[in-house]
Protein backbone atom coordinates (compact mmCIF):
# COMPACT_ATOMS: atom_id res chain seq x y z
CA UNK A 1 0.00 0.00 0.00
CA UNK A 2 1.26 3.46 -0.77
CA UNK A 3 -0.05 7.00 -1.16
CA UNK A 4 -3.55 8.39 -0.99
CA UNK A 5 -6.31 8.03 -3.53
CA UNK A 6 -8.27 10.90 -5.01
CA UNK A 7 -10.86 10.51 -2.24
CA UNK A 8 -8.21 11.04 0.42
CA UNK A 9 -8.01 7.41 1.55
CA UNK A 10 -4.80 5.43 1.84
CA UNK A 11 -6.13 2.50 -0.15
CA UNK A 12 -3.69 1.53 -2.84
CA UNK A 13 -3.31 -2.16 -1.98
CA UNK A 14 -4.06 -4.93 -4.45
CA UNK A 15 -7.30 -5.54 -2.64
CA UNK A 16 -8.57 -2.27 -4.09
CA UNK A 17 -7.91 -3.55 -7.60
CA UNK A 18 -9.43 -6.98 -7.85
CA UNK A 19 -7.74 -8.96 -10.66
CA UNK A 20 -11.14 -10.17 -11.85
CA UNK A 21 -13.11 -8.45 -14.57
CA UNK A 22 -16.87 -8.48 -14.13
CA UNK A 23 -19.71 -7.39 -16.37
CA UNK A 24 -23.48 -7.48 -16.14
CA UNK A 25 -23.61 -7.35 -19.94
CA UNK A 26 -24.52 -10.66 -21.50
CA UNK A 27 -24.89 -11.91 -25.05
CA UNK A 28 -27.71 -14.22 -24.01
CA UNK A 29 -31.29 -13.21 -23.44
CA UNK A 30 -33.04 -15.61 -21.08
CA UNK A 31 -32.68 -15.60 -17.32
CA UNK A 32 -31.56 -19.23 -17.28
CA UNK A 33 -28.95 -18.69 -19.99
CA UNK A 34 -27.55 -15.64 -18.27
CA UNK A 35 -27.36 -17.49 -14.96
CA UNK A 36 -25.31 -20.17 -16.69
CA UNK A 37 -23.01 -17.43 -17.99
CA UNK A 38 -21.68 -16.72 -14.48
CA UNK A 39 -18.09 -15.67 -15.25
CA UNK A 40 -19.18 -12.85 -17.55
CA UNK A 41 -21.96 -11.78 -15.20
CA UNK A 42 -19.57 -11.43 -12.27
CA UNK A 43 -16.60 -9.77 -13.91
CA UNK A 44 -17.51 -6.09 -14.04
CA UNK A 45 -19.25 -6.13 -10.65
CA UNK A 46 -16.08 -7.17 -8.87
CA UNK A 47 -14.03 -4.75 -10.96
CA UNK A 48 -16.34 -1.92 -9.90
CA UNK A 49 -16.49 -3.00 -6.24
CA UNK A 50 -13.67 -0.77 -4.87
CA UNK A 51 -15.21 2.39 -6.30
CA UNK A 52 -18.67 1.37 -5.10
CA UNK A 53 -17.22 0.77 -1.63
CA UNK A 54 -15.58 4.19 -1.58
CA UNK A 55 -18.85 5.82 -2.63
CA UNK A 56 -20.98 3.93 -0.11
CA UNK A 57 -18.78 4.49 2.93
CA UNK A 58 -18.09 8.16 2.23
CA UNK A 59 -21.82 8.79 1.84
CA UNK A 60 -23.09 7.21 5.08
CA UNK A 61 -22.76 8.04 8.77
CA UNK A 62 -20.89 4.78 9.33
CA UNK A 63 -17.73 6.81 9.74
CA UNK A 64 -19.03 10.31 9.40
CA UNK A 65 -21.73 12.67 10.57
CA UNK A 66 -25.46 13.21 10.49
CA UNK A 67 -25.02 15.49 7.51
CA UNK A 68 -24.62 12.24 5.57
CA UNK A 69 -27.48 9.92 4.68
CA UNK A 70 -28.08 6.66 6.47
CA UNK A 71 -28.76 3.65 4.34
CA UNK A 72 -32.43 2.89 4.59
CA UNK A 73 -33.68 -0.54 5.60
CA UNK A 74 -37.44 -0.91 5.22
CA UNK A 75 -37.69 -4.58 6.31
CA UNK A 76 -40.50 -5.13 3.82
CA UNK A 77 -40.18 -8.90 4.10
CA UNK A 78 -41.69 -8.73 7.59
CA UNK A 79 -44.80 -7.25 5.96
CA UNK A 80 -44.87 -10.12 3.50
CA UNK A 81 -42.96 -8.81 0.47
CA UNK A 82 -39.31 -9.64 -0.07
CA UNK A 83 -37.14 -6.77 -1.26
CA UNK A 84 -35.42 -9.27 -3.53
CA UNK A 85 -38.54 -9.30 -5.73
CA UNK A 86 -37.86 -5.75 -6.89
CA UNK A 87 -34.17 -6.30 -7.65
CA UNK A 88 -33.51 -6.26 -11.42
CA UNK A 89 -32.97 -9.64 -13.07
CA UNK A 90 -29.29 -9.01 -13.80
CA UNK A 91 -28.62 -8.38 -10.13
CA UNK A 92 -30.61 -11.46 -9.13
CA UNK A 93 -28.45 -13.41 -11.55
CA UNK A 94 -25.37 -11.95 -9.86
CA UNK A 95 -26.60 -13.20 -6.47
CA UNK A 96 -27.36 -16.67 -7.78
CA UNK A 97 -24.04 -16.78 -9.61
CA UNK A 98 -22.16 -15.96 -6.41
CA UNK A 99 -24.02 -18.67 -4.53
CA UNK A 100 -23.49 -21.27 -7.24
CA UNK A 101 -19.76 -20.55 -7.26
CA UNK A 102 -19.12 -20.17 -3.52
CA UNK A 103 -21.99 -22.20 -1.97
CA UNK A 104 -22.75 -19.30 0.36
CA UNK A 105 -24.61 -15.99 0.37
CA UNK A 106 -21.92 -13.59 1.59
CA UNK A 107 -20.51 -12.31 -1.72
CA UNK A 108 -23.95 -11.82 -3.23
CA UNK A 109 -25.13 -9.88 -0.17
CA UNK A 110 -22.07 -7.60 -0.24
CA UNK A 111 -22.51 -6.88 -3.93
CA UNK A 112 -26.23 -6.14 -3.49
CA UNK A 113 -25.38 -3.60 -0.80
CA UNK A 114 -22.77 -1.97 -3.02
CA UNK A 115 -25.25 -1.74 -5.87
CA UNK A 116 -27.85 0.02 -3.70
CA UNK A 117 -30.12 -2.83 -2.59
CA UNK A 118 -29.56 -2.75 1.16
CA UNK A 119 -32.85 -4.46 2.09
CA UNK A 120 -32.22 -7.26 -0.38
CA UNK A 121 -28.67 -7.62 0.97
CA UNK A 122 -30.12 -7.93 4.49
CA UNK A 123 -32.41 -10.72 3.33
CA UNK A 124 -29.77 -12.56 1.35
CA UNK A 125 -27.32 -12.67 4.26
CA UNK A 126 -30.09 -14.36 6.26
CA UNK A 127 -30.43 -17.06 3.62
CA UNK A 128 -33.01 -15.75 1.17
CA UNK A 129 -32.33 -16.38 -2.50
CA UNK A 130 -34.31 -16.18 -5.72
CA UNK A 131 -35.58 -19.72 -5.35
CA UNK A 132 -36.73 -19.36 -1.74
CA UNK A 133 -38.48 -15.97 -1.75
CA UNK A 134 -41.98 -17.30 -1.05
CA UNK A 135 -40.73 -19.58 1.71
CA UNK A 136 -38.80 -16.68 3.27
CA UNK A 137 -41.81 -14.38 3.13
CA UNK A 138 -43.89 -16.99 4.96
CA UNK A 139 -41.20 -17.47 7.60
CA UNK A 140 -40.85 -13.72 8.12
CA UNK A 141 -44.59 -13.26 8.64
CA UNK A 142 -44.97 -16.34 10.84
CA UNK A 143 -42.23 -15.93 13.46
CA UNK A 144 -41.60 -18.99 15.55
CA UNK A 145 -43.70 -21.19 13.28
CA UNK A 146 -41.00 -22.33 10.86
CA UNK A 147 -37.47 -23.71 11.06
CA UNK A 148 -35.98 -21.00 8.84
CA UNK A 149 -33.28 -19.87 11.31
CA UNK A 150 -32.26 -23.46 12.06
CA UNK A 151 -32.19 -24.34 8.36
CA UNK A 152 -30.09 -21.28 7.48
CA UNK A 153 -27.25 -21.09 10.05
CA UNK A 154 -25.01 -18.05 9.81
CA UNK A 155 -21.25 -18.21 9.34
CA UNK A 156 -18.99 -15.92 11.35
CA UNK A 157 -18.29 -13.88 8.22
CA UNK A 158 -22.04 -13.56 7.55
CA UNK A 159 -22.51 -12.23 11.09
CA UNK A 160 -19.72 -9.74 10.46
CA UNK A 161 -21.38 -8.46 7.29
CA UNK A 162 -24.75 -8.35 9.06
CA UNK A 163 -23.09 -6.18 11.71
CA UNK A 164 -21.66 -3.88 9.04
CA UNK A 165 -25.05 -3.54 7.38
CA UNK A 166 -26.72 -2.41 10.60
CA UNK A 167 -23.83 -0.10 11.45
CA UNK A 168 -24.52 1.66 8.17
CA UNK A 169 -28.03 2.36 9.46
CA UNK A 170 -26.41 4.59 12.05
CA UNK A 171 -28.77 5.89 14.72
CA UNK A 172 -31.89 5.03 12.73
CA UNK A 173 -34.26 2.90 14.82
CA UNK A 174 -34.89 -0.33 12.95
CA UNK A 175 -35.07 -4.05 13.63
CA UNK A 176 -36.30 -4.98 17.10
CA UNK A 177 -36.80 -1.32 18.01
CA UNK A 178 -33.03 -0.82 18.31
CA UNK A 179 -30.74 1.60 16.53
CA UNK A 180 -28.52 0.41 13.73
CA UNK A 181 -25.50 0.80 16.00
CA UNK A 182 -27.10 -1.36 18.72
CA UNK A 183 -28.02 -4.07 16.22
CA UNK A 184 -24.51 -3.87 14.84
CA UNK A 185 -23.14 -4.72 18.31
CA UNK A 186 -25.56 -7.66 18.49
CA UNK A 187 -24.39 -9.24 15.23
CA UNK A 188 -20.74 -8.48 15.96
CA UNK A 189 -21.15 -10.75 18.98
CA UNK A 190 -22.48 -13.60 16.87
CA UNK A 191 -26.18 -12.78 16.73
CA UNK A 192 -28.32 -15.82 17.38
CA UNK A 193 -25.25 -17.87 18.32
CA UNK A 194 -24.86 -15.69 21.45
CA UNK A 195 -21.09 -16.10 21.54
CA UNK A 196 -19.30 -15.20 24.79
CA UNK A 197 -16.76 -13.32 22.70
CA UNK A 198 -16.50 -12.32 19.02
CA UNK A 199 -15.29 -15.07 16.73
CA UNK A 200 -11.65 -14.95 15.67
CA UNK A 201 -11.50 -14.53 11.91
CA UNK A 202 -8.83 -13.73 9.29
CA UNK A 203 -10.77 -10.59 8.33
CA UNK A 204 -10.46 -9.24 11.86
CA UNK A 205 -6.76 -10.14 11.94
CA UNK A 206 -6.33 -8.24 8.67
CA UNK A 207 -8.07 -5.20 10.14
CA UNK A 208 -5.60 -5.26 13.02
CA UNK A 209 -2.73 -5.19 10.53
CA UNK A 210 -4.32 -2.37 8.52
CA UNK A 211 -5.02 -0.32 11.65
CA UNK A 212 -1.41 -0.62 12.82
CA UNK A 213 -0.18 0.57 9.42
CA UNK A 214 -2.72 3.23 8.47
CA UNK A 215 -4.97 4.16 11.39
CA UNK A 216 -2.86 5.24 14.38
CA UNK A 217 -5.64 7.35 15.88
CA UNK A 218 -8.01 4.39 15.83
CA UNK A 219 -5.35 2.28 17.53
CA UNK A 220 -4.82 5.01 20.11
CA UNK A 221 -8.56 5.02 20.78
CA UNK A 222 -8.66 1.30 21.41
CA UNK A 223 -9.69 -0.68 18.32
CA UNK A 224 -7.00 -3.24 19.14
CA UNK A 225 -7.08 -5.08 22.47
CA UNK A 226 -4.13 -4.13 24.66
CA UNK A 227 -3.19 -1.09 22.56
CA UNK A 228 -3.79 2.60 23.17
CA UNK A 229 -6.81 3.16 25.39
CA UNK A 230 -7.74 -0.53 25.33
CA UNK A 231 -7.04 -2.96 28.15
CA UNK A 232 -5.97 -6.61 27.95
CA UNK A 233 -9.53 -7.77 28.69
CA UNK A 234 -12.55 -5.70 27.66
CA UNK A 235 -16.22 -6.26 28.45
CA UNK A 236 -19.29 -5.00 26.66
CA UNK A 237 -23.01 -5.16 27.33
CA UNK A 238 -25.09 -6.01 24.25
CA UNK A 239 -28.19 -3.87 24.69
CA UNK A 240 -30.04 -5.44 21.76
CA UNK A 241 -29.69 -8.81 23.49
CA UNK A 242 -30.95 -8.03 27.00
CA UNK A 243 -27.60 -6.53 28.08
CA UNK A 244 -25.82 -9.86 27.63
CA UNK A 245 -22.15 -9.46 28.52
CA UNK A 246 -19.42 -10.37 26.06
CA UNK A 247 -15.68 -10.11 26.47
CA UNK A 248 -12.64 -9.81 24.25
CA UNK A 249 -9.36 -10.98 25.69
CA UNK A 250 -5.97 -11.47 24.14
CA UNK A 251 -3.61 -8.64 23.31
CA UNK A 252 -3.59 -7.71 19.64
CA UNK A 253 -7.15 -8.77 18.77
CA UNK A 254 -9.56 -6.58 16.83
CA UNK A 255 -12.11 -4.89 19.10
CA UNK A 256 -15.17 -4.78 16.83
CA UNK A 257 -17.30 -3.23 19.57
CA UNK A 258 -14.92 -0.34 20.16
CA UNK A 259 -14.84 0.22 16.40
CA UNK A 260 -18.64 0.49 16.34
CA UNK A 261 -18.50 2.91 19.29
CA UNK A 262 -16.02 5.12 17.47
CA UNK A 263 -18.28 5.22 14.42
CA UNK A 264 -21.24 6.11 16.61
CA UNK A 265 -19.31 8.75 18.54
CA UNK A 266 -18.05 10.52 15.45
CA UNK A 267 -21.60 10.39 14.08
CA UNK A 268 -22.92 12.13 17.19
CA UNK A 269 -20.18 14.74 17.34
CA UNK A 270 -20.72 15.85 13.72
CA UNK A 271 -16.97 15.97 13.18
CA UNK A 272 -15.58 17.55 10.07
CA UNK A 273 -15.18 15.17 7.14
CA UNK A 274 -11.53 16.22 6.89
CA UNK A 275 -10.61 15.14 10.42
CA UNK A 276 -7.86 12.53 10.64
CA UNK A 277 -10.02 10.17 12.70
CA UNK A 278 -12.85 10.40 10.20
CA UNK A 279 -10.50 9.50 7.36
CA UNK A 280 -9.13 6.52 9.27
CA UNK A 281 -12.62 5.23 10.03
CA UNK A 282 -13.62 5.63 6.40
CA UNK A 283 -10.52 3.78 5.25
CA UNK A 284 -10.92 0.87 7.68
CA UNK A 285 -14.57 0.41 6.78
CA UNK A 286 -13.81 0.48 3.09
CA UNK A 287 -11.21 -2.22 3.66
CA UNK A 288 -13.61 -4.19 5.84
CA UNK A 289 -16.20 -4.46 3.07
CA UNK A 290 -13.60 -5.36 0.47
CA UNK A 291 -12.19 -8.03 2.77
CA UNK A 292 -15.69 -9.43 3.28
CA UNK A 293 -16.21 -9.53 -0.49
CA UNK A 294 -12.84 -11.16 -1.03
CA UNK A 295 -13.57 -13.76 1.67
CA UNK A 296 -17.01 -14.39 0.22
CA UNK A 297 -15.63 -15.03 -3.25
CA UNK A 298 -12.33 -16.72 -2.48
CA UNK A 299 -12.49 -18.04 1.08
CA UNK A 300 -9.32 -16.13 1.96
CA UNK A 301 -8.06 -12.59 2.49
CA UNK A 302 -5.04 -10.95 0.92
CA UNK A 303 -3.66 -7.72 2.31
CA UNK A 304 -0.37 -6.41 1.01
Amino acid sequence: MGGANSDGSNCTSNICNFPINISLNSTTTTYADRLADTPRILERVIQEAPELVRTLISATPAAASKCRQHISLQYSIFAGTSALRSVPDDDKIMVQACKSITQQNLAGAVLLLLRGYADAAHEVILGVDVESISEAEYAATHPGQTTWAKDHPQSDAADMFHSVLHRLEGDHVGEGGHTGFANSMYWASGGLKKLPHPADHPIRASLVSLAHKYAPLCVEKGVIVGCGANEEVVRYSIGADGDREVTIHGSGKWDCFRFIELCENINEKLQNDNSALYKELVFLQQMELLLLLQWGLMGEVRVH
